[in-house]
């Protein structure tokens, strides 16, 4: 029978320690799928211990206050049931954690304590069906005759993943090692001190600190080295590698980012005569002229998003311009590439946000008579 005083001990080191580990799942709610994939076996071990550390905080609530042996007895034994999940779980992640250090690792130690929490849990069934285990009689919880051995396979469990990390140290590393060392010893000395003593049933706390130390230790590590991997690939998608400037993926986030209502100035641009270059001069020759091209426009438009969308032609989109100074900057523009080798064609339009595809379309349109232009003028043949 529980004491009173060991009801509120039990009850406020569970619900403390299910606080931080409910911090902790909050955030992984904001996850990305790539992450939550990466992390999921250590986001079951939180969840299976959470839910452990509720269940458990509940059967000492309940305990002498809840009538109904029925839904007493199930509460308690979920409440021995649930830490064959949490193993298991929890082997889940060592598992996947030795997988991503070492592809070829081949052990069955993690098979083989998926084995031996299943007949575990079937004892805890058989127990609790037939009083062995625990029995409730008007609601009070009674230990059986085999509560105090019923933590003995889970015991061996984690001596068996003990020996199993200190095997792959080498795949793990030390550090990380230690910190999942650690992660063991924790419920590992609660299950001492309840073969010792019932009254101390302290498993699933000792298991949320061990979380919690991996998560600060190892899991945010992770975390903080994905994001990083994470925004370094999206600024690289968005980039033209050539040009250091925005590419096609890049130019669709700007429109998508174009305000309905503000005033927009479109530049579209094409390099002229780009295939007659790289077919006499080489392909060398050909990403010079890409490159000052781009060049060019990012000098005249600094306050603008200048983009590469195909392999010689450029948008260049200016939010809240001012028209007559953007204008200004465009008409110029045309006038100094005309008389200066006249490598690019231009064409630009001035209007609100919310029509931008046809404010581009209109600079095209236009850069397409300046391309006209420049063939009837130097007497080049088109797509040469």
């Amino acid at each position: 029978m529980r004491t009173d005083f060991i009801k509120a001990v039990s009850i406020s080191t569970d619900l403390t320690a299910a606080v931080f580990l409910g911090i902790i799942l909050v955030g992984y709610l904001h996850e990305s799928k790539e992450m939550a994939e990466k992390t999921r076996y250590y986001r079951y071990s939180l969840w299976v211990c959470f839910s452990g550390l509720l269940i458990d905080a509940a059967s000492y609530l309940i305990d002498g206050v809840l009538e109904n042996n029925l839904t007493a007895g199930l509460i308690n034994y979920l409440a021995f049931v649930v830490i064959d999940i949490l193993v298991i779980c929890f082997t889940g992640y060592i598992k996947s954690r030795l997988l991503e250090k070492n592809p070829d690792c081949k052990t069955r130690v993690p098979d083989l304590i998926v084995v031996l929490c299943v007949i575990d849990a079937l004892i805890v069934t058989f127990g609790a069906m037939t009083g062995k285990l625990f029995t409730i009689e008007k609601g009070v919880y009674n230990d059986g005759p085999w509560n105090e051995f019923i933590v003995v396979i889970p015991m061996i469990c984690f001596v068996m993943l003990e020996i199993l990390i200190l095997r792959q140290v080498k795949s793990l590393g030390v550090r990380e090692t230690v910190v999942i060392s650690l992660y063991i010893l924790m419920p590992g000395v609660a299950g001492v001190l309840q073969v010792l003593n019932n009254a101390f049933e302290f498993g699933y706390a000792g298991s949320a600190i061990g979380l919690v130390f991996i998560y600060v230790m190892i899991q945010s590590r992770i975390i903080a080295h994905e994001k990083v991997k994470a925004e370094m690939y999206s600024s690289l998608s968005t980039i033209d590698v050539l040009t250091g400037i925005k590419n096609r993926r890049g130019y669709d986030e700007v429109l998508n980012g174009v305000g309905k209502d503000e005033i927009v100035g479109a530049v579209f641009c094409d390099a002229n005569s780009l295939k007659e270059t790289n077919d006499t001069l080489g392909h060398e020759a050909g990403d010079d002229l890409i490159k000052k091209v781009s060049s060019i426009l990012k000098q005249t438009f600094p306050d603008g998003d200048v983009c590469r969308i195909s392999g010689d032609e450029f948008v260049v989109i200016v939010k809240n311009a001012l028209k007559k100074s953007f204008a200004d900057r465009a008409k110029a523009l045309v006038e100094n590439i005309r008389t200066d080798g006249w490598i690019a064609s231009l064409g630009y339009e001035v209007g609100i946000g919310g029509k931008i595809e046809e404010l581009v379309k209109t600079a095209e349109e236009k850069m397409y008579e300046d391309k006209s232009n420049y063939y009837k003028t130097t007497g080049k043949e088109r797509r040469k």
